[in-house]
């Protein structure tokens, strides 16, 4: 859901094409925020365990968070993604292996995200000391290996992206993925000219629902 609306959100010709379309993408995004909880933790399903990870936690929804707060400047996205990088720094270090997706690199680039929003630089060092444990002995002996080793999304191919992107943090953005920072450009052609006129009520509902 979070990847979703980031790729609307990332397209604001589109988004801003009609006031229902911005509406009820805002209300989506809200809802998320409305399931995070005091400590950062953003599924409520699972009470007794943080999610963190890339792919199914925190750290895949800042990016969300971070073009929220871009996009419409109000300060609770902003919050929300502190809350993210404060959850992250505190239980982070998973185990998983270097990479993206349940991965070191995956957490600590929400640090390189902080960073160029705020320009704070303890998030810099946030997202140092994550690349030093992943050479730590601890990592090293209690870490799972990936599925892919060598992979971008499992294994030490976005595990190099980061290490790079820690060389220029004021330019980092998560490999193969949207810069948030950018503003893209949609090519509003006649078939999506008439849209706003003959908008279906059933389809926004289903939206909200």
């Amino acid at each position: 859901m979070s990847g979703i609306l980031l790729s609307l959100l990332c397209t604001p010709e589109l988004v801003k094409m009609h006031p229902l379309f911005e509406r009820d993408i805002k209300k989506c995004v809200d809802y998320i925020l409305s399931q995070q909880t005091s400590n950062g933790n953003l599924i409520k399903n699972y009470e007794s365990e943080d999610m963190i990870d890339w792919s199914d936690g925190s750290a895949g929804v800042s990016w969300l968070m971070a073009k929220a707060f871009i996009l419409w400047n109000e300060d609770k996205y902003k919050d929300s993604l502190i809350k993210c990088g404060e959850l992250i720094w505190e239980k982070g270090l998973s185990r998983g292996g270097p990479g993206l997706s349940h991965g070191i690199a995956g957490n600590g680039y929400t640090f390189l995200l902080l960073f160029r929003l705020t320009s704070d630089k303890k998030y810099i060092h946030r997202a140092k000391q994550f690349a030093n444990f992943i050479f730590s002995d601890q990592f090293l002996q209690e870490c799972k290996t990936p599925d892919n080793p060598y992979s971008l999304f499992d294994g030490w191919a976005g595990t190099v992206c980061y290490f790079v992107d820690l060389l220029k943090p004021e330019e980092a953005s998560f490999p193969l993925f949207i810069d948030v920072f950018k503003q893209e450009t949609a090519d509003i052609s006649e078939d999506f000219a008439t849209i706003s006129d003959g908008i279906n009520d059933n389809v926004i509902k289903t939206i909200q629902d």
